[in-house]
């Protein structure tokens, strides 16, 4: 409809745009030189991960924007939305939860240091970050990379060779293997 092209076009990007910002001053203040406690590291993944869904999410408008512009239908942004955008967003999304409840399970060890101390000794966080995201990106892999198929749904100009001129070309369905 008009309106969900409205929002797309000039909502989500300014929405996302707006979250981008306040991550990176968040980033600011949380790279404080006083600010450099345990909890304060994993305060960093959760912006960062809030970060890179946002930055993902402002490229949206290009794909979503319909009605608004030539090539909102177009099957190649439809295939960009569905195995890149999803993929990655949903990814740092699930990123950023993973990191929420590690630091609420270090801050539960928290009460007991002995068991805290050999855990961090065990595990840097680096490590865990990166295990972290690696578990996320393997658990989106099936459902937004491996099991999707798309559907044509709109035109693509092409130039059939006649003084430059243009016409539309039926785009085939792609299925996955």
């Amino acid at each position: 409809t008009l309106l969900q092209d409205v929002c797309n076009v000039y909502v989500f990007p300014l929405i996302c745009s707006f979250g981008c910002v306040m991550n990176m001053l968040c980033l600011v203040v949380l790279f404080n030189k006083n600010l450099n406690g345990k909890i304060n590291r994993y305060l960093i993944l959760i912006v960062i991960s809030d970060f890179m869904k946002l930055f993902v999410g402002i490229f949206l408008v290009m794909f979503r924007c319909g009605a608004l512009c030539p090539y909102g239908y177009n099957y190649y942004w439809k295939l960009y939305e569905q195995y890149i955008y999803l993929f990655y967003s949903n990814t740092w999304s699930m990123f950023g939860n993973m990191v929420n409840i590690t630091a609420a399970l270090n801050r539960l060890l928290s009460f007991y240091p002995q068991a805290a101390r050999k855990v961090d000794a065990c595990i840097s966080l680096r490590v865990k970050c990166v295990i972290i995201f690696m578990i996320s990106a393997a658990l989106n892999v099936p459902e937004y990379v491996i099991a999707r198929s798309i559907a044509q749904t709109g035109w693509l100009m092409a130039n059939n060779g006649n003084n430059g001129t243009s016409n539309p070309v039926n785009l085939p369905e792609y299925q996955p293997l």
